[in-house]
Formats: C-alpha cells, structure tokens, sequence
C-alpha cells in the first residue's frame, strides 16, 4: 500500500481524534463505514478478527495510527491493540519487537494473535451426554478478555 493510502487513514482518524478519545466503550464513528469514510481495506486475517470484534460488541477501530505506526485494530481511549501476526508481514523479528516497544512506550497495552488464531472459527459439538456445547475461537477468547479487562465494550 502506498503512503498515500497511510495519509488518507491518517487524515481519517485526526479528523475524529477528539470524539474518539472520548469514548473507551461505545461507537463515535460508523464502524462499518471504513471503505467511505478512510477507504481502509483489510487482510482476510484481519477481516476474520473484525468479525469476531463486532461478535463481541468491542469497540476497536482498524488500521489506528499509533506513535508512527498503524496497529491492525485500536481503542484509543482505552489504549489498546490487537494485533494479528500474519507469517508473510512479520519476518524481521528484531524489527517487530522495535515496532511494539515503540507503541508500548506510548502507554498503550498490545496484545496479539497469529494469523491461524485470528482465522479460527468457533466449534460447535456434540458432547459425551449429547448436549450441543459452542467452543468460542482464541481470538474471540482474547477479545472478551479485553473486553473485561480494559472496558471497551459496546454499552
């Protein structure tokens, strides 16, 4: 993506800066209207994670600017990230360890998940009574624990 597109995304969220940073648990912009409003376009492991983040009433907003970076998805009130480690974008190791020691020096709180946890779908089964059980993804575990843990779920 060019830095025209990392512009556009950066203008997007400095125009709501003030009303986001208000708000730690409830919605101040669309959040689904990400392609008209920034033209923000999501990998399909992001796009997985953004379903299970409105599945679980999270207010966290894509691709948010952060101490000279962008994190996959952020709460800027609450300041805190997830993140999802798809192998082809992280290969410098060294150079992510920077990257989230910048952000975290920013005070925010960075909590990540492989490509394969922000992909993996809940499991529905049939336990050994043969009661039907729903076994949540560890993305939507890690999700509700935000949730829980820094406030910044839909109210």
């Amino acid at each position: 993506m060019t830095g025209a597109y990392w512009d556009r995304i950066r203008r997007h969220y400095r125009a709501v800066e003030q009303m986001l940073m208000g708000a730690r648990s409830r919605w101040v912009i669309d959040p689904y209207a990400w392609d008209f409003q920034a033209g923000i376009r999501m990998t399909p492991i992001e796009a997985a994670l953004w379903h299970d983040i409105r599945a679980e009433c999270a207010v966290l907003y894509p691709q948010y600017p952060v101490a000279g970076h962008f994190v996959d998805f952020g709460n800027p009130a609450a300041k805190v990230a997830i993140e999802c480690d798809g192998a082809a974008f992280h290969q410098d190791a060294a150079r992510d360890r920077a990257r989230q020691q910048r952000i975290e020096s920013a005070g925010w709180t960075v909590l990540r998940l492989s490509g394969a946890e922000c992909s993996a779908t809940d499991r529905y089964y049939v336990d050994a009574d043969g009661r039907d059980r729903l076994e949540i993804g560890p993305a939507r575990r890690l999700i509700r624990a935000a949730v829980l843990d820094h406030g910044i779920g839909e109210v």
